[in-house]
């Protein structure tokens, strides 16, 4: 008997074992198969969804409220480029407004909760995954996904009213937040319903669902809004001809992916403006004043910029800026708006204290110490010795407005005209600042309008948000930081 009759026989005698095995590999190599099948179909899908989210775009910086200027496109599609593929101003850069909304069918039976108004240029549908074009998009008109225009049943031509809610200076949550105009209402007629490939599922968040999408002219939007020249969404398209997330940098000498790049050339076209920061100069006072239309300045923001300004000498363009700024030293400042400051049985409604370092403020000013200004002063009927005490708001448990006090030993008296009492000292508070008079203030705290006296009229339309009292920064962080 050979081999090959051997293992034949041995073949035919174990069959049944040998036909349990075959199953089971047939059954394990289904599986396999069936699971490469499945997952692969699954990556497709999912590839596809991205596609259909981001298009061609490859880096984006969303800032929610804080709205940058909205020419930074313009500026870093001027400087990006790519070593050995694209050179500057081949990429297409884009900025955009992207702002809650809540859309409403005309006749009121169907609503969108969570819509997403996007205020765009032609050159966002430049950055769609398909080839469709830019659709036609009048003043007075909207684009809607086909999700959003399935939810409220409408159709090109129908009207639709959203709700948008406006980029706001302070967290809604916060105190002296207004508690109006936090919303504006914008009708507006369907110009064209578009499908993912016209960009329709435009998001920055993955998901399984198609977003409610609604797209209006950018410069419309900044105009209802009360946000002129600003957007909230930079949008950056991938490179032409690179295949490949990294490439040599010659320049930098070692290995970047297109997002560091990115990055890079943004650090260079980045302006304090686009932080929404600006440089005033106050005369009076011989200083450079830093302020922002968000009010308060975030730490670490506040240290870096003081940290440049001393080392900015010759780049800042003019010649009284220079100055100012050759013998710049920096002075921290904190204003708080506070409700009653009480001496004995006689009591100032709604006063702005500013807390400040020195020069402002005396070098050895404790922080049990306060100076009155001389209209406080004789209000209260108090002399140097005398104690005040401050009653203000902070926000405590569920972030709801919990009153308290501080009691202050007065250390001075300052005339109105001394020069550390500046009108520029008080933050440009949301509801407040351009109001008139008192009684039209809406600062999203709860004012008793009775309290507020003719004098406190007549020292508003006066020396408006100039504070009535100064105590020292350390004072001021403990008690509102």
């Amino acid at each position: 008997m050979n081999g090959w009759r051997l293992a034949w026989r041995g073949a035919v005698h174990y069959a049944r074992s040998h036909f349990g095995t075959l199953l089971g590999a047939a059954a394990a190599a289904t599986v396999l198969v069936g699971a490469l099948v499945v997952g692969d179909s699954v990556r497709g899908t999912l590839r596809q969804l991205a596609r259909e989210r981001i298009g061609d775009v490859e880096a984006a910086v969303a800032t929610g409220d804080r709205l940058f200027q909205a020419n930074l496109d313009r500026r870093l599609q001027a400087l990006l480029s790519v070593p050995g593929a694209a050179r500057p101003g081949q990429i297409p850069v884009v900025s955009a407004l992207a702002l809650p909304a809540v859309a409403v069918a005309p006749d009121a039976q169907a609503r969108a909760n969570r819509v997403r108004l996007h205020g765009v240029t032609p050159a966002f549908w430049g950055l769609a995954p398909g080839d469709a074009g830019s659709p036609p998009l009048p003043p007075d008109g909207v684009v809607l996904n086909e999700a959003l225009a399935r939810q409220l049943r409408v159709g090109v031509g129908q009207e639709v009213l959203f709700r948008i809610s406006k980029p706001a200076a302070l967290s809604r949550d916060a105190p002296l937040t207004p508690t109006e105009d936090a919303t504006v209402a914008w009708r507006l007629k369907v110009s064209a319903i578009v499908g993912p490939d016209q960009f329709g599922n435009f998001s920055l968040q993955a998901g399984q669902t198609a977003p409610f999408n609604a797209f209006v002219s950018l410069e419309e939007l900044q105009k209802r809004v009360e946000a002129p020249g600003r957007a909230n969404l930079l949008l950056v398209a991938r490179p032409p001809e690179v295949t490949n997330a990294v490439y040599v940098a010659a320049a930098a000498g070692g290995n970047l992916t297109y997002a560091d790049r990115v990055r890079m050339t943004l650090r260079r076209v980045f302006q304090l403006a686009d932080a929404q920061f600006e440089w005033r100069l106050v005369p009076e006072a011989g200083a450079l004043e830093l302020r922002t239309p968000r009010v308060f300045l975030d730490e670490v923001v506040g240290e870096m910029v003081l940290g440049s300004v001393r080392s900015a000498g010759t780049n800042v363009a003019a010649t009284q800026f220079r100055r100012v700024l050759a013998g710049l030293r920096p002075v921290g400042i904190l204003t708080y708006f506070v409700n009653e400051i009480r001496h004995g049985d006689r009591a100032t409604p709604y006063s702005m204290v500013t807390a400040a370092a020195p020069p402002l403020t005396p070098y050895d000013l404790r922080e049990d110490e306060i100076l009155l200004t001389d209209w406080l002063a004789d209000d209260l009927g108090a002399r140097p010795g005398d104690e005040v005490r401050l009653r203000y708001y902070v926000l405590g448990p569920d972030r709801r407005l919990v009153e308290t006090n501080a009691a202050f030993r007065v250390r001075a008296i300052l005339p109105m005209t001394a020069p550390q009492l500046d009108r520029q000292l008080m933050p440009d508070f949301p509801g407040m600042t351009e109001a008139a008079n008192c009684r039209d203030w809406d600062t999203g705290l709860p004012i008793d309008v009775a309290a507020i006296r003719d004098k406190d009229e007549e020292y508003w339309d006066r020396y408006r948000g100039t504070p009535k009292a100064l105590i020292s920064l350390a004072a001021g962080r403990r008690l509102w930081a």
